[in-house]
């Protein structure tokens, strides 16, 4: 199955274009049984959770203590989480429900102690390494989304996108490759 990608002329606002990513998974799971070739050709899956409720992600920001990003949010209603590009145990990104967010974010933060950024909310895990993608929240309230290395401090990881949509529609693109590690950041 080749890979659709939305862009800008055909969708005009981040709701519209998580719409179009949501139908394409969608597809993905109820045409080809959630399976799709990677960037290397090997198969794999697209496994998401039912919807989270209102109350869940309410609930979630309030724990956090600040808001997910309005096309997180969207995501949530439609899968409370769910894995993209898995390959066993070894590869994909599982991105996290409402109450794995919760469970993430605060292991990490006693993980990393004085160290940990506050204006950080991790929200997908690089499955078979030690990585997060996480929203970071700017002085603006953009969420930028940056690349965790749990081996480095938060005051180094990059960010590496400027919206979830943008980084769903690149891994998607991308059929599940890593293409920021091919980009210079910073």
């Amino acid at each position: 199955m080749q890979s659709q990608v939305c862009c800008a002329k055909t969708c005009d606002n981040g709701v519209n274009k998580m719409k179009y990513y949501l139908n394409y998974i969608k597809e993905i799971i109820n045409d080809f049984n959630g399976t799709i070739a990677t960037f290397e050709n090997l198969p794999s899956l697209f496994i998401m959770n039912i919807e989270a409720s209102k109350y869940d992600i309410v609930d979630c920001d309030l724990h956090l203590k600040k808001q997910l990003p309005n096309d997180y949010k969207f995501f949530l209603q439609e899968f409370n989480g769910g894995v993209l590009f898995k390959i066993e145990d070894y590869a994909g990104f599982k991105l996290l429900s409402t109450n794995e967010l919760i469970k993430h974010n605060e292991f990490q933060k006693r993980n990393f102690g004085q160290y940990w950024n506050s204006e950080i909310i991790l929200f997908c895990e690089c499955i078979g390494d030690s990585e997060y993608l996480g929203f970071k929240i700017d002085e603006n309230g953009l969420h930028n989304i940056v690349y965790c290395i749990m081996d480095m401090l938060p005051q180094e990881w990059e960010i590496i996108e400027n919206s979830f949509d943008t980084l769903i529609n690149k891994l998607i693109y991308e059929k599940g490759r890593k293409y920021w590690l091919d980009t210079p950041v910073g």
